[in-house]
């Protein structure tokens, strides 16, 4: 599907940018538009090198980002399978307490907050969870071993486990300001726009060179929408990593102490 959309959108965008082609030149003569070459150049290219270094950075910012959100997903996910694996050390009735608060953590990640944070919003029941999670630990009835060094060390797991949900709850929520949007799809359109003015004899050379830049400014700006809402967009990040730890929790629970 998204491959489709990227497709549409950029095919819509060069025919359109034909459209203008054509529709400038039939209302002025090549002869004209030649004369405006070259001031007409020397302000093209100032525009260009200015587009292009906002679209490079904007480019960098949002992969980093989007990077970042991807690295924050799997870090957690991998909190939770070492946390499994901890658990294994402990006495059968204690494993048996932490598998379960980890498979409703999973299945609570899965079925309530990533739905909701394509809508930017966080899951209370996810952070319900994860307070059961830690009072597993900490609670003074636990039969934890506290100076146990899986004690400790499933502790840091813990910790780590809500730093990496915390990471991707502020990630799930963080846009390109409105206005920067405004600037990109402005600044393409006049990219676009400023080639009408400039006449070359052959007129399908032309066309196909207008065609080529709308395209490719299309294209860079559908990656910049679709990286840019990690969770909801063209690109979005599925919760599999969550489902294949589910999975491993409940071969553990299978096999058993």
């Amino acid at each position: 599907m998204t491959g489709w959309l990227a497709i549409l959108i950029v095919t819509g965008t060069a025919v359109l940018s034909v459209f203008g082609v054509i529709a400038v030149r039939r209302r002025f003569a090549v002869e004209v538009l030649e004369k405006q070459h070259e001031v007409g150049g020397f302000l093209y290219n100032a525009l260009a090198v200015i587009y292009g270094i906002l679209l490079a950075f904007v480019v960098f910012v949002v992969w980093t980002s989007y990077q970042s959100t991807s690295d924050a997903v799997a870090s957690e996910a991998d909190q939770l399978v070492d946390l499994l694996r901890l658990s294994e050390g402990f006495a059968p009735e204690v494993s048996a307490e932490i598998r379960e608060s980890l498979r409703r953590y999973s299945r609570s990640v899965v079925d309530e907050e990533w739905p909701a944070m394509r809508e930017g919003r966080e899951s209370p029941g996810v952070e319900r969870e994860i307070e059961g999670l830690w009072r597993v630990y900490v609670r003074p009835a636990s039969t934890i071993p506290r100076d146990s060094p899986l004690y400790s060390e499933s502790l840091q797991h813990v910790s780590r486990l809500a730093d990496a949900r915390r990471a991707r709850l502020s990630k799930s929520g963080s846009r390109i300001p409105a206005m920067l949007w405004v600037l990109l799809l402005a600044g393409g359109l006049v990219m676009i726009l400023f080639t009408y003015f400039f006449g070359t004899r052959n007129l399908r050379a032309q066309i196909l060179m207008t065609a080529a830049l709308a395209s490719q400014i299309a294209f860079i700006l559908f990656l910049v929408a679709a990286i840019d809402r990690p969770f909801d967009g063209a690109m979005r990040i599925e919760p599999r990593a969550y489902e294949k730890v589910m999975q491993r929790i409940e071969a553990s629970s299978r096999r058993g102490p």
